[in-house]
């Protein structure tokens, strides 16, 4: 078997691989002090955005969509797509799964049909009763077109199960013992899943990934499940659930029960009696870092709880059922209102943005027939992220039908009612409307109902990546289309192992690798994009498109997605001035000797071993040509180098350590 090696000097071009296969320096900054001010986030973001943002996109963009699916690591659905940095890269130890103490596994167990609507969770018959301990084609078992079961993915119990021998559970004895990666199964309600994966990339998504930009090297900012990565990807940081709610329809904090994480005396998350992670949708978890820029509870107060997983908005839509859709189980579905997060009130990207006099909308299949009380099932409450917020929450709260009462509508704010809409019923009108440019925002966020989602448990890839092609397709036919650019990213990895370690920035993340797909008509065709991205880097694409102030330490630090545009560098790597670094590019194939021209700025480049080492000797951001001869032919493609004054760090570790590339290949099945 292959194991890592420096003798990979190859540097592949924008149709093939530049990048690392594991961390690239770190993402964004844990400050312990400061105030939420424009001045500090202004300050933040210089350190760390060296070079100016394009000017020719600031011309060519007038359009910014997100389209937002579910679930599912980059592995799980993208890790065969020729080139990227996949399954052909992992390697025996990081996916051989253990127990919960270290000692592999002999095979993984039958996976369970949990979550699949009208089946009991039990046995799924489609699988053997046992599995190699490997990673699996889903394929012979689930069909594109057919539900796989649903697997746990919350806050504490992905890190348990990523197992960083660097991370926060690192001296755990509950968790001791075995390689990064290796306890998905451990930790997992569906351990016999945990390494299966699809080869995703002849459908809808997979399509436009091989024919503009994938980004394989994009993770989801924050551990665990969609709530919290939702919240990350409109806000760039965690709710809080207040001691005292501000509005006198919230409930205060339980302080105890299943609803809170529960701490044992070393200060870990406690294993309960079932071997499951203690992990409620609350934390009073004091060493998760505050957000000291945002400007609003910046941190936790007495009595304060952060909120980590599954919750529903205080004013909803929180409950509903659809009779012309209806679903195996009750007939109704809604949460007290002593369970629903209190309003929110630190600031958002919609913040941002409508203050700079620039239209947006959040977009929600299936919305209207929420907020009248009518939710279809697979509607996901937690998932509309801008109505947790007191600007844009509803202003009553919808009432759902019962079996003896109608239901009874929710009422727009003027918040919700400008920006919180309708997938159906108002963005595909509004991209056919003769008066698109008045019509249409300029920010669009859009979030397919459950069964479009591709949601394990409730929802098959196939339908997901169906509405991936024909949501683009629409775009694209729109006369807009000619001044935008499309991301199609995923909130979280959905209890889906990958192979490639996250790096380490802070206490609340980043969580696995998750696709990101970038299509505009001014990307690169065919192109990988081996940066290193997450969820706040879409925020910071936005921010630094139409020069809106950061809202935290996360985004202002994120990279934004520039390495996809044609006339971009091809791959962003970060340095600290007057601070030891090594960065190893990586092959994944037959190694190429390689030359990297230009200011190395005090670094030296070994292309017998591909490694840019040494010591950067200033702040600031440099341009090289990286030269690559392939089959006697010289290709070329560039990098851009960013040196900062201060390497964002992740406990007290800096991010700019080695970077050794992956290049061992599956272990045949036995």
């Amino acid at each position: 078997m292959k194991t890592s090696s420096t003798r990979c000097a190859a540097l592949r071009l924008c149709t093939a691989v530049i990048g690392a296969t594991a961390a690239l320096p770190g993402l964004h900054a844990q400050t312990s002090t400061g105030t939420a001010s424009t001045a500090a986030a202004t300050s933040a973001k210089a350190n760390n955005a060296l070079a100016e943002f394009p000017a020719d996109l600031k011309t060519k963009i007038k359009y910014v969509f997100i389209l937002y699916p579910e679930n599912r690591s980059f592995d799980g659905l993208y890790g065969s797509i020729p080139g990227v940095n996949g399954l052909a890269q992992a390697n025996y130890g990081n996916y051989t799964q253990t127990t919960q103490t270290g000692t592999p596994l002999a095979t993984l167990p039958q996976p369970t049909t949990s979550g699949i609507p009208g089946m009991s969770g039990g046995p799924d018959a489609r699988f053997p009763a046992s599995l190699p301990n490997q990673p699996f084609d889903l394929l012979p078992y689930v069909p594109f077109t057919s539900m796989q079961g649903d697997m746990i993915h919350r806050f504490y119990t992905e890190q348990y199960q990523l197992n960083d021998p660097n991370g926060r559970y690192r001296l755990n004895p509950k968790n001791a013992g075995g390689t990064a990666l290796s306890k998905f199964a451990a930790w997992s309600d569906n351990p016999g899943l945990v390494l299966s994966h699809y080869d995703a990339q002849n459908l809808g998504e997979g399509l436009l990934a091989k024919q503009y930009t994938t980004c394989d090297n994009n993770f989801h900012t924050a551990f665990g499940g969609s709530f919290l990565n939702a919240q990350f990807l409109v806000a760039a940081r965690a709710p809080v659930w207040p001691a005292t709610p501000t509005t006198s329809d919230a409930a205060p904090p339980p302080a105890t029960g299943t609803n809170v994480t529960v701490f044992d005396a070393n200060g870990y998350p406690a294993v309960l009696t079932n071997g499951t992670v203690s992990d409620g949708f609350l934390t009073a978890d004091g060493d998760l870092p505050a957000f000291d820029m945002s400007n609003a509870n910046q941190r936790l107060n007495p009595g304060d709880y952060w909120t980590v997983n599954t919750i529903r908005p205080l004013r909803g839509p929180a409950g509903g059922f659809s009779t012309a859709n209806t679903a195996p189980g009750a007939p109704t579905s809604n949460t007290a209102v002593s369970g629903r997060l209190p309003l929110q009130y630190h600031d958002t990207i919609g913040d941002r943005l409508s203050a700079a006099g620039i239209n947006w909308a959040w977009y929600s299949g299936g919305w209207n027939n929420a907020k009248a009380g009518r939710a279809d099932f697979l509607f996901q409450f937690h998932h509309q992220a801008f109505a947790f917020f007191a600007k844009y929450a509803l202003a009553t709260t919808p009432v759902p039908q019962t079996a003896t009462a109608p239901a009874i509508p929710g009422t727009d704010s003027a918040g919700s009612a400008l920006h919180l809409k309708d997938e159906d019923a108002d963005f595909y009108p509004a991209l056919q409307s003769k008066t698109i440019k008045t019509d249409l925002p300029q920010v669009i966020f859009v979030k397919p109902i459950g069964e479009n989602n591709q949601h394990p448990g409730y929802a098959a890839v196939q339908a997901g990546e169906d509405w991936i092609a024909q949501a683009v397709a629409k775009i694209q036919s729109s006369k807009v289309y000619k001044e935008s650019v499309i991301f199609i990213t995923y909130d979280e990895h959905g209890g889906m192992w990958d192979h490639v370690k996250p790096p380490q920035v802070d206490d609340w993340g980043p969580g696995l690798r998750v696709p990101l797909t970038v299509v505009s008509p001014f990307v690169k065709q065919g192109f990988i994009d081996h940066t290193q991205y997450e969820t706040s880097s879409v925020l910071s694409f936005i921010e630094h498109l139409y020069d809106l102030a950061p809202l935290n330490e996360h985004d202002a630090n994120a990279i934004p997605p520039t390495a996809p545009f044609v006339g971009q560098p091809d791959l962003i790597v970060r340095a600290q001035a007057r601070q030891a670094f090594s960065y190893t590019f990586p092959a994944y194939g037959k190694p190429e000797p390689t030359d990297l021209l230009g200011d190395l700025d005090g670094l030296t480049y070994n292309p017998a071993t591909g490694v840019l080492s040494g010591t950067p000797a200033k702040k600031g951001s440099y341009t090289l040509e990286a030269r690559t001869f392939v089959n006697g032919v010289v290709q070329s493609s560039t990098l851009r180098l960013d040196v900062l004054a201060k390497m964002p760090q992740y406990n007290g570790v800096n991010g700019a350590s080695s970077v050794q590339p992956v290049v061992a290949t599956l272990k045949p099945a036995q």
